[in-house]
């Protein structure tokens, strides 16, 4: 953890591309979990990923519908900078209604590493606990090192797809995280 980094839920008025600007989401990654044979494994394929001044303002609008949903969006700061965000949707959906969705999680490529995924994580996962949720739903990035992650905040693959997230993002892993051992903040 780094004791640099401030956490704050974010509000409408907070929202703007140029904030987002602070979050470097460059990303290169030559390992991937792709589904072969109906079995997911890690094969060898280069990808990059960044973000573009198009994406800036698509990030800073989705969170602003977001929020207006009755959801939260975090952010983590270093000084002014915004160098993270998550964002939990309260709209709950599955079988039971049992899931929230982690509708995004950035976190700056210097920060990485540092703490600052893991915290925004659970922060997302109290908020979710908050809306009525026994699970958090996420639509993963298919990286070696994003799927590493989520594994090391206990998520598993998801018992049930939920066909927008699959539709969105048809290369992502679908995993959840029971909420059942967090502590509801809000």
């Amino acid at each position: 953890m780094n004791d640099d980094i401030t956490y704050r839920p974010l509000r409408l008025g907070d929202l703007s591309p140029a904030l987002y600007r602070g979050i470097d989401r460059y990303q290169h990654y030559t390992r991937l979990w792709r589904k072969v044979g109906g079995i997911w494994r890690v094969v060898e394929e280069e990808h990059t990923e960044y973000w573009t001044e198009a994406d800036y303002l698509r990030v800073s609008e989705r969170s602003a519908r977001i929020i207006r949903a009755g959801g939260t969006v975090f952010g983590a700061f270093l000084g002014e900078r915004l160098v993270g965000h998550a964002c939990a949707s309260a709209q709950l959906f599955g079988s039971k209604k049992q899931y929230a969705e982690l509708k995004s999680l950035q976190v700056s490529c210097d920060m990485r590493g540092r703490g600052v995924g893991k915290t925004l994580f659970f922060l997302a996962c109290a908020a979710a606990k908050g809306f009525g949720a026994e699970k958090l739903y996420i639509s993963a990035n298919p990286s070696e090192a994003t799927q590493a992650f989520y594994a090391k905040c206990g998520c598993v693959e998801s018992a049930e797809e939920y066909p927008p997230a699959v539709k969105n993002a048809p290369q992502d892993r679908q995993l959840e995280r029971s909420l059942a051992d967090i502590e509801r903040q809000f």
